[in-house]
């Protein structure tokens, strides 16, 4: 493993832990046992390995939806479970520390980043309805701009640390929330 890679991967453990407004470069170099100018060679600052982080896993989470929304052999229902199957699986790779840290961020650059992030996954979500929509497999008349609205206002609410005190995992909360927004409330026969 690269000094970069033991770098990203320590301070990855410890944010998942601790959250990353926490913990301090000076405890991540001790914990990967390399020096500040080893960690300053790669990362400018804390923010652009938070952003390195958000990168990794936004890529397997994209990966995991690219599977899912290609696979042709699918129907649009087999797809929606198993986007909500790779949505627990990505989730797993947060922690309520982490998350709430970055939900709770009042503006700023790494604030901007992640949205910017959350916006593809909406314009994935949003052409992937789009085309099963097309194909017949949604109601001709339902407005998917309405449905990708309802899901954005449930994303702005994913940092009311009051519905963070219901949950006890990202994952959890990330089931529950795909749970509401694809099935309803009516238990699945």
């Amino acid at each position: 493993m690269s000094k970069k890679e033991i770098i990203i991967s320590t301070a990855n453990e410890l944010f998942l832990k601790h959250g990353f407004k926490k913990i301090s470069v000076d405890e991540i170099c001790k914990t990967a046992c390399v020096s500040r100018k080893t960690y300053y060679t790669y990362f400018k600052n804390k923010e652009e390995l938070v952003k390195q982080i958000l990168d990794d896993i936004s890529d397997f989470g994209f990966k995991l939806y690219d599977e899912v929304y290609a696979d042709e052999t699918l129907t649009f229902a087999q797809k929606m479970e198993k986007g909500i199957l790779a949505k627990t699986e990505l989730s797993k790779k947060w922690s309520m520390e982490f998350f709430t840290d970055l939900m709770q961020m009042e503006d700023g650059d790494l604030l901007n980043y992640y949205n910017r992030i959350a916006e593809q996954s909406f314009k994935l979500m949003y052409d992937f309805m789009l085309s099963a929509q097309k194909k017949g497999e949604l109601a001709p008349d339902l407005n998917i701009d309405y449905v990708m609205w309802l899901s954005q206002k449930q994303f702005e609410h994913i940092n009311d640390p009051e519905l963070l005190k219901m949950f006890s995992s990202i994952e959890d909360l990330t089931r529950q929330m795909s749970q509401v927004f694809v099935h309803g409330i009516l238990s699945k026969k």
